[in-house]
């Protein structure tokens, strides 16, 4: 189960960097960037189940991997029906909420390998 949760850890750590990276030189484009986040948004899920009464850095990079998408399509989906302060929200949880919150379980993990805490 341990390696399990470190394998989905370091996937969702290269994903992540191939994101930041597709946002300056697009490499997925269409479909293959959508299948792209699908992809991301059932290894954080898997994270999130896996890791649900066990690490709390591990939980934060699998929720925040969840809630990206989840608050992409729930902005749209409220731009769409014209519910400014709904789709405001939604925005800023997905844009420069969720990504902080990835950060904060990379770095919180990635210290508790260093120094051994991992259960």
């Amino acid at each position: 189960m341990k390696y399990l949760k470190t394998t989905i850890f370091w996937l969702l750590v290269l994903f992540f960097i191939i994101l930041i990276f597709n946002s300056f030189v697009f490499i997925l484009r269409g479909w293959l960037f959508l299948l792209f986040i699908g992809i991301l948004f059932l290894l954080g899920l898997i994270q999130t189940i896996l890791s649900w009464k066990g690490d709390t850095f591990l939980l934060l990079t699998g929720l925040s991997c969840v809630g990206f998408p989840l608050f992409v399509i729930l902005h749209n989906l409220f731009y769409a029906v014209d519910i400014g302060m709904l789709e405001g929200l939604f925005f800023l949880l997905a844009i420069p909420v969720c990504p902080i919150v990835f950060l904060v379980g990379i770095i919180g993990t990635i210290t508790r390998y260093k120094f051994g805490i991992i259960e």
